[in-house]
């Protein structure tokens, strides 16, 4: 397995204390499109929509909410490690967040290194599909082969028999038990906010 990158990158835009987002780097909706967006709303015109339009699963958006709401009690997250995966990379990258006066926060994303794979079709956004739904982990890509167990894509889509289908099933996504408990922990060990100078 080759690495295609080793150099982090930043990506930042910012929310207001209703969750809307206000504002994005120049860099955002490139890496949008590469992460394969999957909104009608354009990566250039998320500004004025609530960033809960774009995340998906209940346990993501209630994980989240408790991220914002730690942050804005004055306190630095991060880094949350997580993955967003392309068809033919897996791409590692870590959560930060940055809390900013008037309730307002800096949501970085930062692209620790990708890694070449395969091709999983069942990642893109472009193919028809079945009504069957499989779970997808979203901080990890693990998807769910049962009620209790998550694996690596590459063994789902073996024990799934997903190329067996006719089309490749959708995705809705959660949270598997680890990652749900990695975030978690992670605020129960959270220092006060030391304020960063960011580059946009």
């Amino acid at each position: 397995m080759s690495k295609a990158s080793q150099e982090p990158r930043t990506f930042v835009y910012s929310i207001n204390q209703d969750d809307i987002i206000v504002n994005y780097s120049r860099n955002f909706p490139s890496f949008a499109r590469d992460n394969d967006w999957f909104s009608d709303v354009e990566p250039e015109a998320v500004n004025g929509h609530s960033i809960f339009e774009f995340i998906s699963g209940w346990e993501t958006r209630h994980l989240y909410e408790i991220l914002f709401a730690h942050c804005r009690k004055g306190r630095y997250l991060g880094p949350i490690p997580f993955r967003c995966d392309s068809p033919s990379e897996r791409r590692l990258l870590e959560l930060h967040l940055q809390p900013l006066p008037d309730g307002h926060i800096d949501i970085m994303t930062r692209l620790v290194r990708t890694e070449r794979r395969d091709p999983a079709p069942i990642l893109r956004s472009d193919i028809p599909r079945s009504e069957k739904f499989i779970r997808i982990c979203s901080m990890c890509k693990k998807i769910a082969v049962s009620d209790t167990e998550w694996v690596e894509i590459e063994e789902a889509l073996t024990r799934l028999k997903i190329f067996e289908e006719e089309r490749c099933p959708q995705l809705t996504h959660g949270l598997c038990p680890s990652c749900y408990r990695v975030a978690l922990s992670d605020l129960e060990g959270v220092k006060p906010s030391v304020r960063r100078e960011q580059k946009r």
